[in-house]
């Protein structure tokens, strides 16, 4: 799929990308609007919030306590995803007149990265991108989660650590499947 920008180039969006985006779809039409209001750098990765001006959709990104006095937070893994993101269980997701975009541009054309519905966040704990600053994502990610839903994710949320969640030991975490939130029914 490609889609045309403000600066009369395109964006392509790759066919690998799809697994990647189930765990936040953004409808094509909204897709189509916001890529259609950006001007791409000629190299390089933009990240942009576009402001579609209505509401189109649902950020599943919410404001969240922080973690407990143990610094344990909930998690769970995303359809199509690797490694856990930290979720609330009692919440909903937030409606939302914007549209996150990253698009990356190379000799090849640019390409869409990810899209979602809601505003740009900091990478999660367990990224490994250039130039990631861990502790500022675990700053941002002390205060934010996910809406957890049982369609959007594989298996239930489960306690861990920011920190377990970036250096991997949060594997032995979720095996246990301790949940202690109160508004959690399970399944």
């Amino acid at each position: 799929m490609r889609y045309p920008t403000a600066c009369g180039r395109t964006v392509t969006v790759p066919g690998g990308l799809a697994p990647h985006m189930r765990a936040h779809p953004v409808r094509g039409e909204h897709l189509a609007e916001a890529i259609s209001t950006i001007v791409l750098p000629a190299r390089g990765t933009l990240k942009v919030d576009v402001d579609l001006g209505r509401t189109v959709g649902l950020s599943l990104r919410v404001d969240a306590p922080p973690p407990d006095g143990g610094m344990t937070v909930l998690a769970s893994v995303r359809k199509g995803r690797r490694h856990p993101s930290r979720v609330v269980v009692d919440a909903e997701p937030v409606p939302t007149s914007s549209v996150a975009l990253v698009t990356r541009s190379d000799g090849n054309g640019t390409h869409l990265v990810t899209a979602f519905y809601g505003t740009s966040a900091l990478p999660e704990v367990h990224d490994r991108m250039s130039g990631f600053d861990l502790e500022a994502a675990i700053g941002f990610w002390s205060g934010q989660a996910l809406v957890w839903c049982k369609d959007g994710y594989v298996g239930t949320p489960f306690e861990t650590t920011l920190e377990r969640m970036h250096d991997g030991r949060w594997i032995s975490d979720s095996r246990s499947r301790k949940i202690r939130s109160p508004g959690f029914a399970g399944p």
